[in-house]
């Protein structure tokens, strides 16, 4: 039996649903004004390329931090799914939890494509084995 494959083709969004596993260090108070990086807890001139429209920007940090959802999405996709292993059924399922997401937050531009064949699912129950001398 030949099973197919899938992703999400939208990398960008795919970030949101990972991004936040590694924990933040707190940062004490920065007393600095403007655009500025934080890296390893100092402030540190922010890089010179175009970051998009400010308002935007704002939104997109305000919305970070006062209604994050990384974690409840961290938590379906590692308790609901659990192991991802490509060519498995918690992989496909997965991305089309993931596609459902994305068409959810008003993304229209969605779709999983077909990549590949794997030619044997990689869904495997428990083992057991025993061991003679």
């Amino acid at each position: 039996m030949r099973q197919s494959a899938i992703f999400v083709g939208t990398a960008a969004a795919t970030c949101v649903l990972v991004a936040g596993c590694v924990t933040p260090q707190p940062l004490g108070p920065v007393q600095r004004e403007g655009n500025f990086a934080v890296i390893d807890g100092k402030a540190t001139d922010a890089p010179h390329i175009r970051m998009g429209h400010p308002t935007v920007v704002r939104r997109i940090i305000r919305n970070g931090r006062a209604d994050n959802h990384v974690m409840d999405h961290l938590t379906v996709l590692t308790e609901t799914y659990g192991p991802r292993l490509t060519g498995s059924t918690n992989c496909e399922a997965s991305a089309v939890w993931a596609a459902d997401q994305f068409r959810a937050w008003g993304l229209s531009n969605v779709s999983l494509h077909h990549w590949g064949d794997i030619a044997v699912r990689f869904d495997r129950g428990p083992s057991t084995g025993a061991v003679f001398a």
